[in-house]
């Protein structure tokens, strides 16, 4: 692969920067998941009482990391 090819930015720091990424999502889900409920309930306007508002994000977060 040539030093100037698009693979290569990707196989250097793209995993590190995914990573990132990913979890600045996880942070702003457990700590902004309250923002977000009219958009979930306007995803999933047939679920009558949906999980995201039986507990906290960190809460329903731990116990799948228990379960996996």
């Amino acid at each position: 692969m040539t030093p100037d090819s698009p693979g290569k930015a990707i196989r250097t720091g793209g995993h590190n920067s995914l990573l990132w990424w990913v979890l600045a999502l996880l942070v702003l889900l457990v700590f902004g998941i309250n923002w977000l409920k009219p958009l979930f309930a306007a995803l999933f306007p047939q679920l009558e009482r949906p999980v995201y508002a039986q507990d906290s994000f960190l809460n329903l977060m731990l116990a799948h990391i228990k379960i996996v």
